[in-house]
């Protein structure tokens, strides 16, 4: 805010411009935590007003990456009002369709950045933003566009991550567990059997090589809305091995499902979110 106020005095587009953009970035991490959807609706609310107003700044001074990086909070705070927040489909849907133009245009301005890191986070709000747009699609078609748009985006952040960032455990996993998530809603509209059960599976691989690489991120730097993001992503991992487990009657996948489930209410513990520490214990 102190940096707002100077960019402010001098009429400093770009510092107006960087100061709204960490603005946004540091809402955007208090919401992973925070458990009220009214303060969320706001917190969102704000972190789109203040990518807005970045965005006018940076567009002023010609500044592709801070853009780029600014649209990802932009993005994602549109995704997550559309998926969670919103209760009329129109809402949604008009969330969900805004985040992925402004997903499409992040890509844009990082192409033409030659950041990695900028393309990365780009590549990321789009294929969550079409992933999320894929669930209020009522048209089986539809929905398997989408999805399949969504896991090539999620493909190309990922070789990005992997060749620019490769021991960065937290970016890993978090594609990771994305791409598990997306190919698990491509295995519910899979009509043949033994293609259902090879997407499952596949699901269950990489939202556990998620936990894994998120994990050891966490273990290191212990922030608490890291380790919310990852309890929610044990908490999807743990509904896919029972799901495994009814399509295979294989025990194991049953006992997993457990000690995963236990785990994340440990985590969501820690990170001081009692009714999902809850959840995870039903």
């Amino acid at each position: 805010e102190k940096m707002l106020e100077q960019g402010t005095s001098v009429k400093d587009n770009y510092l107006k411009g960087v100061a709204y953009y960490l603005l946004a970035f540091v809402t955007d991490w208090m919401m992973v935590r925070e458990a009220d959807p009214d303060v969320q609706k706001e917190g969102y609310k704000k972190i789109i007003n203040y990518a807005e107003d970045s965005v006018k700044c940076l567009q002023l001074v010609g500044q592709d990456f801070y853009i780029a990086e600014t649209d990802l909070f932009y993005a994602e705070s549109l995704s997550n009002l559309g998926r969670y927040i919103e209760k009329g489909s129109e809402e949604k849907r008009m969330m969900l369709e805004k985040a992925a133009s402004v997903g499409r245009e992040a890509v844009e301005h990082a192409t033409r950045s030659g950041s990695p890191d900028a393309e990365g986070s780009a590549l990321h709000a789009l294929s969550k933003a079409l992933h999320y747009l894929s669930t209020i699609s009522t048209n089986d078609d539809e929905k398997k566009r989408l999805l399949e748009e969504a896991l090539a985006y999620r493909e190309r952040c990922y070789r990005i991550v992997e060749t620019a960032f490769p021991f960065n455990d937290w970016l890993r996993g978090v594609n990771k567990s994305y791409r598990g998530l997306i190919t698990e809603d491509l295995e519910k509209i899979e009509k043949e059997e033994p293609k259902k059960r090879a997407l499952l599976e596949s699901a269950v691989n990489d939202l556990k090589d998620g936990v894994s690489h998120c994990g050891r991120w966490v273990a290191a730097r212990p922030v608490p809305s890291q380790i919310a993001t990852l309890a929610s992503y044990e908490d999807s991992l743990g509904a896919l091995l029972n799901d495994l487990y009814t399509l295979t009657s294989d025990d194991s996948n049953l006992i997993r499902a457990v000690e995963v489930y236990e785990d994340a209410a440990e985590q969501f513990r820690k990170a001081s979110l009692p009714s999902r520490m809850a959840e995870s214990r039903w």
